[in-house]
């Protein structure tokens, strides 16, 4: 057996998603309704025609994924650094032909593909320090993506306008860059202190998160020299966001094979008004302090 001083990894491995069965179902059972006034019932309303009949008839997209890393153990650290790219083909994308009839088409040209590279520090064995025994574990990624939607139902509908404003001109809509979900690097801490005399624990998670492009928009937010309007996108970044969260978990002496856990979790104790982005490409404020109290028995 090896002393696992040092490990190398790599692997390439492809993944099919959509299931073709749930397209079939979706495409029978999904109906839309509408009703004119508050008061007045729900009625059909009834979607124009498809390009394609089912989804399932696309073609499976899919994701080739490389990998490439090398993990230590020395003394009482372990480190591990790993690369992953992944290459999304065929990605299913619906297209809405008409904003009035609902009617729609399907299509594989949905890209996307990302670099990730990823670094983990932890101790082995827990260090004593100041009546605790700790464990703590450094990890940061960074990533890199590409893409030419947002999510399977961002085309031009989302925009309502064929053409968009983007950077003072008109631009097709499907031109317009691709929201950003993915946060590019966060560096994270998970630090444990068990203590020699308390049957308490207490584990701190920190984080720190870089900033997010997104993109803001105005609806019909211009008029071209024809008086048509178009939907306006302005360029945004979001500021870099710090997380502290904390639980701390009681443990009551109980009779023999069941056992009583106390626990408070505080999440983001530093209250920071930090934000993040929705599915529209906007930011949305995240959740200020927050404070949960549970019990536990285990038997």
């Amino acid at each position: 057996m090896g002393n696992e001083r040092l490990i190398l990894l790599g692997g390439w491995n492809r993944y099919y998603g959509l299931n073709a069965f749930v397209n079939e179902l979706n495409d029978q059972f999904e109906q839309k309704y509408t009703r004119a006034q508050l008061e007045q019932g729900w009625t059909p309303k009834t979607a124009g025609k498809t390009s394609f009949t089912y989804r399932s008839k696309l073609q499976t997209p899919y994701s080739d994924e490389t990998v490439l890393g090398l993990s230590s153990k020395l003394n009482n650290t372990a480190l591990s650094l790993k690369w992953v790219n992944r290459d999304n083909q065929d990605q299913l994308r619906k297209t809405k032909m008409n904003l009035e009839d609902l009617s729609y088409s399907y299509d594989n040209r949905g890209r996307s593909a990302s670099d990730i590279y990823s670094l983990s520090i932890r101790n082995l064995a827990p260090l004593a320090f100041l009546g605790a025994q700790h464990r703590l574990a450094l990890n940061a990624d960074y990533t890199e993506t590409t893409r030419n939607f947002d999510h399977y139902d961002s085309t031009d509908i989302l925009t309502a306008t064929p053409q968009v404003y983007y950077k003072g001109q008109l631009i097709d809509a499907e031109d317009r860059p691709a929201h950003e979900f993915h946060v590019p690097w966060t560096v994270r801490l998970n630090w444990e202190m068990q203590f020699d005399r308390l049957p308490l624990t207490l584990s701190h998670f920190l984080s720190y998160q870089g900033k997010v492009d997104a993109l803001k928009c105005e609806a019909k937010g211009y008029t071209d020299a024809q008086g048509v309007q178009h939907d306006a996108y302005t360029p945004y970044t979001t500021q870099n966001k710090f997380y502290w969260d904390l639980k701390a978990s009681y443990r009551i002496p109980s009779v023999k094979n069941t056992q009583t856990i106390l626990g408070l979790t505080i999440n983001n104790v530093t209250n920071r008004a930090n934000s993040f982005i929705d599915s529209s490409g906007s930011a949305q404020p995240d959740i200020g302090r927050q404070f949960i109290a549970d019990v536990t028995f285990k038997f």
